[in-house]
């Protein structure tokens, strides 16, 4: 299986630090709702230039576009429901290619970090014995993909593991304290990152709703990334689909793990109903008080803005706008949050 990966770039930049170069982004909310794409050989692109890759037993239905309750469009992607060991036994791989003009090779001098992140939803409780994974892949001389590091998810026991490249195979990394699992709390989504250091030979993962900050090393790092994958496989015993709920998908070559007070903030609040036709509530779990909102159009006009006294909840009408897309900029003493809301 030979297969690149990559990009198409929306608007919403506002979880980048300042000298990141993006490579790959999106946040589904321009597709139509239904099938990813319909080509599962990877041959040929579907919605936004993604691509699939399974085998026999696959089905397009397995990757699709769906509108989700206060998120707008979000990519879902079912694991199989039988025990799988191999791509030809629909064990999937969803991915977009790098362009020429975006890609590894083309990155601003010093950026040797590969930052990889994303949204997903835990979900409930699940008997699936699958696993879902974002993993970057690097390539030997002979085209084969190598796996370098990401993260792996566990829907039955909502564990995340990170996940390095040693000398010989991969291994899983615990992220919670003292070396303990990391269980998610149910029904939620979760910002996570990972971060490839190609200098240092280094691998962050950075989980900030969750105090996470680990940092362990990886066996390959003089090959560079070519490929950033979701893929799914069926443990042993399976017997039971699971999903995967991706949003705000970014991959982007930066010059520093840190991540910006900005993009901490703004993992912390949440703005429903979304998509929203006039009253949404802005609120936060941290009593975070909130000083001023702006809400910018996709052309970066300021369309409406509201002072307030520091409050941690805000209803805010907003019937007035027009129909379309909009960043609502959220601003706070602890720093500035971004988010991305839908108007009906």
């Amino acid at each position: 299986m030979k297969k690149l990966l990559l990009s198409v770039a929306f608007l919403l930049a506002a979880f980048s630090n300042v000298n990141a170069q993006q490579l790959l982004s999106d946040d589904f909310d321009s597709y139509n709702v239904g099938n990813l794409a319909t080509d599962l050989t990877g041959a040929t692109g579907g919605q936004g230039d993604w691509k699939i890759y399974v085998g026999t037993g696959g089905n397009a239905s397995n990757y699709q576009i769906a509108s989700e309750p206060n998120k707008g469009n979000v990519l879902t992607i079912s694991s199989p429901s039988n025990e799988t060991t191999s791509a030809a036994n629909n064990t999937g791989y969803v991915y977009k290619e790098f362009t020429t003009a975006n890609n590894w090779a083309t990155r601003t001098s010093g950026n040797n970090i590969l930052r990889v992140e994303y949204e997903f939803y835990t979900g409930g409780t699940s008997t699936s014995k699958s696993i879902h994974n974002n993993y970057t892949f690097s390539a030997n001389t002979q085209g084969q993909l190598i796996t370098v590091g990401g993260y792996q998810y566990n829907p039955e026991t909502r564990t995340l593991v990170g996940v390095t490249r040693s000398a010989t195979a991969l291994t899983g990394y615990n992220l919670g304290p003292n070396n303990t699992a990391l269980v998610l709390p149910a029904n939620t989504w979760v910002k996570v990152y990972y971060q490839i250091n190609y200098t240092t030979n280094m691998i962050n993962f950075q989980i900030p709703s969750q105090s996470v900050t680990e940092q362990t090393a990886i066996f390959l790092t003089n090959l560079p990334p070519v490929e950033v994958d979701f893929t799914t496989v069926g443990l042993t015993g399976n017997t039971s689909s699971s999903m995967l709920k991706v949003d705000n998908y970014m991959v982007s070559a930066v010059n520093n793990t840190a991540l910006s007070v900005n993009d901490v903030i703004s993992t912390k609040f949440n703005i429903y109903p979304n998509p929203a036709s006039d009253i949404i509530t802005i609120s936060n779990k941290e009593n975070i008080g909130v000083e001023k909102i702006s809400i910018v159009d996709m052309n970066g006009r300021v369309v409406k803005t509201q002072s307030l006294t520091n409050q941690s909840e805000i209803q805010l009408n907003i019937s007035d706008l027009r129909a379309g897309v909009y960043i609502f900029n959220i601003s706070t003493k602890e720093g500035n949050a971004s988010k991305k809301v839908i108007k009906k």
